[in-house]
């Protein structure tokens, strides 16, 4: 541990629908963080205004959304995707490429990168390659990548050696 760091808790992609969010998210292997009553987190939206966000983030007082905790593998102390539809205030979304300043995309690792290219393109998702086996000298790996409903970049690695 150096100074005063500890760990990553959550990740946030924002949407432009929840549900069509979350059925991707799921398909490619996220699962819905629940209250002890099996309640979904978030189910039943957020009035993040109401507890003191809007300042926090820079949006108005009375800012408000849909969202959901969502975990991805087989770790429940892993990172959480923090997955929100913003209900107020509502932006356009905006295109972005993998060479913009910023946070560009987020990488899974899968047992079958084939096996999960096939079922997004089954399900009718855009991919932009078949996997592709790549050897960086310090390890090989099949990778390709796709995007979420909102082109969010995803990045799929099946880790060979490392």
């Amino acid at each position: 541990m150096t100074g005063n760091a500890l760990n990553m808790l959550h990740i946030n992609v924002n949407c432009s629908n929840l549900e069509r969010a979350l059925e991707f998210y799921r398909l490619i292997g996220f699962r819905e963080s629940v209250m002890p009553d099996g309640t979904p987190v978030g189910e039943g939206g957020g009035n993040f205004g109401e507890v003191g966000l809007g300042p926090l983030f820079r949006l108005p007082d009375d800012c408000r959304g849909r969202f959901r905790m969502l975990r991805y593998g087989v770790e429940e102390s892993g990172t959480v995707l923090d997955l929100i539809e913003w209900t107020h205030p509502r932006e356009a979304a905006f295109k972005r490429t993998l060479s913009q300043p910023g946070f560009a995309r987020m990488c899974l690792t899968v047992r079958s990168c084939q096996d999960m290219h096939d079922k997004l393109v089954a399900a009718g998702y855009a991919v932009y390659t078949e996997p592709r086996l790549i050897d960086m000298g310090v390890g090989r790996f099949y990778v390709f990548c796709c995007e979420d409903p909102d082109g969010t970049i995803m990045e799929f690695m099946e880790v060979l050696s490392f």
